[in-house]
């Protein structure tokens, strides 16, 4: 909005208060260095307060006199309501409890983040559990007896925690896209597990506990973190070296345990012991293996200690 100059207004008022002749001030644009008398100095002064108190009027309270509004009059609501985002799934909470003899428990989430618990007792058990899209977390717990294990977490940050007891239990567990986080207790008897990374940043730890364990790990694309314990026994592990730039550590525990690296042509590793000497090694970067208690290592089918 644009408003009148003093200057502009005085020029533009008759100049009838007792000055007489032409205006002091001359065509406009052009001032004169003669002042105004007095009392029209007094009378811009009023006018010049009572302009002053309608333009703060009219920010607060719209426009007048046919004039557009100050930008600092209070908002203006729309008539039509904002368009709104549609919010993600809460998911399914899944509690699945056997009764002591042969169960076959299988859960199948949504698209949001779930939560599924399966939880065996006595009895060779199966447990099956799928996330799909979202953040999941699944829990497997077999119990006494064989019991078969296999989850699955899907796109997302997913948690997949298998636990066996006593009893020759088969664990399989792969956590696809997203940072997972996957963990596998054998415990009594001889387990197999496998475990399998995806796309990012991915954590799996494996422990075998007591008996003659086969362990199989495939790291996925990432940089992935790999802990494996065999426990007593004499176990087998397999690592299936991936392109990524893993870091792992392989404990073979108690017993004649065996290490057996997968490694493609493309793909450099390096093995060290417990002191951090090379044991073998293979292209610069790559993945880092670093073992202990482990009686026998072999590189693709080839022994090298």
């Amino acid at each position: 909005m644009a408003y009148v100059g003093m200057n502009q207004m005085y020029r533009a008022m008759p100049h009838q208060c007792g000055c007489g002749g032409p205006s002091p001030y001359g065509p406009i644009g052009y001032p004169q260095p003669t002042s105004p008398p007095a009392s029209m100095q007094y009378g811009l002064g009023m006018l010049s307060a009572m302009l002053n108190g309608m333009m703060q009027l009219q920010q607060a309270y719209g426009s007048y006199l046919g004039q557009q509004p100050s930008p600092q009059q209070p908002p203006s609501y729309p008539t039509q309501p904002a368009p709104q985002t549609q919010a993600q799934p809460h998911g399914k909470v899944i509690d699945q409890m056997g009764d002591g003899d042969d169960n076959r428990q299988v859960a199948s989430g949504t698209h949001g983040n779930d939560q599924i618990t399966q939880m065996g007792r006595g009895g060779d058990d199966t447990q099956i559990a799928a996330g799909k899209k979202g953040n999941d977390l699944i829990h497997q717990k077999g119990g006494k007896g064989d019991d078969s294990q296999k989850a699955s977490g899907g796109n997302g940050r997913d948690v997949i925690i298998q636990k066996g007891a006593r009893g020759d239990d088969n664990q399989n567990a792969s956590g696809g896209k997203g940072r997972d986080f996957i963990t596998q207790f054998g415990g009594r008897g001889d387990d197999v597990q496998k475990a399998r990374g995806g796309k990012g940043r991915d954590n799996i730890t494996q422990k075998g506990g007591a008996g003659d364990d086969s362990i199989h790990v495939a790291a996925g694309q990432g940089k992935d973190k790999v802990v494996i314990n065999g426990g007593r026994g004499d176990d087998r592990i397999v690592y299936k070296v991936s392109s990524g730039k893993d870091k792992a550590t392989v404990r073979g525990g108690k017993g004649n345990d065996t290490l057996l690296l997968e490694v493609g042509k493309k793909q450099n590793v390096t093995v060290l012991n417990k002191n951090g000497k090379v044991i073998f090694k293979r292209g610069n970067g790559g993945t880092v293996v670093k073992v202990d208690g482990v009686e026998s290592l072999k590189v693709n089918g080839k022994k090298v200690r």
